[in-house]
């Protein structure tokens, strides 16, 4: 008989990633993706079996030393069939080791795999569905490129001051950006507080290393030199910008990637600069207008994909705390209007954005009614020529 046919559990491990944590503390919350267990007084616990191959995150939170939950620290890793990873605590900083793991030990653990599996934790499958519909363009390549260089993704990252001559460009290119600003009468694509009080906190950057890779996105949207026409033109449709970025990456489909990933590090790892990432990258798409046809598998998988994040999206995010105005409704309103009033996109793809557009409306009580409309800062920026 094909043991392949009806896996026992042993097969199971094996086929499957394993991954094994040496000298695990046992007062901690320990998990993987969208599944977490405590694990406090538990000393057997060594790791996690029956891995699926693909996209993982891996997360934890320690005690502190009042008996509190800690930060969270995480990683992402693309696991392969059959993988075996270990990690080794470190006690010094009560946090996992990032260094290589001695390959004597990691023969020894391999070994072993079969008698260590009292003391792995199975993998839970109950929502293998879910989390793989939120990273399903989360390729081994997305990852490589925008993984921290230090291993790990923090919930708080540790800032180092920076110095005076990272101050002082950073106050060149302020006060540089403000007066373009100033002369275009752009309207600012993060909406900046205009009276800067950025400048008056002190000037911290995160640790080098410790930051995610993620794609660098143009700070204007225009090229340089350009008309104060088409400073108007490409501030209503992002197609240029969305371009322009697209060439960073290997292929088109990479940005959904990014997408989601920088997703996934908000809502597992509650990263602040992966949240700001996903914010700017919703934007971008939902503000392109005259390519979507020529990118139109994008656009339909960045409908599927949108979906499936609004289901974990807390009511919090979904407002700007300064402007207090729901910025996940007004951008998808650009976008369904965008769709819904292109000549050039076909009815299937406008049937598909409708249905998505009403399932959004009853999932999360919303109403895109009037999309011809165009309301307040929704409304055209209009660049003088005087």
């Amino acid at each position: 008989m094909d043991p392949d046919e009806h896996p026992g559990e042993d097969h199971i491990l094996i086929k499957n990633a394993t991954l094994v944590v040496v000298n695990a503390p046992n007062n901690m919350e320990f998990g993987i993706d969208l599944n977490s267990w405590d694990i406090k007084n538990n000393k057997k616990y060594m790791g996690i079996k029956f891995i699926p191959p693909g996209f993982r995150f891996v997360h934890y939170r320690v005690e502190d030393r009042h008996g509190g939950p800690s930060f969270r620290i995480g990683f992402i890793h693309y696991f392969e069939n059959g993988e075996f990873m270990v990690k080794c605590w470190d006690k010094s900083t009560n946090e996992m080791s990032a260094d290589p793991v001695d390959e004597d030990l990691l023969v020894y653990l391999r070994n072993s795999l079969l008698d260590l599996d009292k003391i792995l934790v199975p993998y839970c499958f109950d929502y293998i569905e879910r989390w793989e519909r939120l990273t399903d363009k989360i390729d081994f390549d997305v990852v490589k490129r925008c993984k921290p260089l230090c291993g790990f993704i923090y919930s708080a990252m540790e800032l180092v001051p920076c110095s005076s001559n990272d101050s002082e460009l950073s106050t060149e290119e302020e006060e540089e950006d403000l007066k373009k600003r100033e002369e275009s009468k752009e309207t600012p694509q993060t909406r900046p507080m205009k009276n800067q009080i950025p400048k008056l906190l002190p000037n911290f950057k995160p640790k080098a290393g410790s930051e995610l890779r993620l794609t660098p996105l143009p700070d204007k949207y225009y090229p340089d030199n350009t008309t104060p026409e088409n400073i108007t033109k490409y501030n209503l449709d992002y197609s240029y910008a969305w371009e322009t970025v697209l060439k960073e990456m290997k292929c088109s489909a990479e940005i959904l990637g990014e997408l989601q990933l920088t997703f996934v590090c908000v809502l597992i790892g509650q990263n602040w600069e992966a949240f700001e990432q996903w914010k700017k990258i919703f934007s971008l798409i939902c503000g392109v207008d005259s390519v979507i046809p020529k990118y139109r598998s994008i656009f339909l998988e960045f409908l599927w994909t949108i979906e499936a994040q609004l289901d974990y999206i807390p009511e919090d995010m979904l407002v700007d705390v300064i402007y207090t105005e729901n910025f996940i409704y007004y951008n998808l309103r650009k976008f369904f209007r965008n769709i819904e009033f292109h000549p050039g996109i076909d009815q299937p793809f406008k049937y598909t954005a409708a249905r998505c557009r009403e399932r959004i409306c009853h999932m999360l009580n919303w109403n895109f009614g009037n999309l011809q409309e165009e309301d307040g800062d929704e409304a055209p920026v209009i660049v003088s020529t005087d």
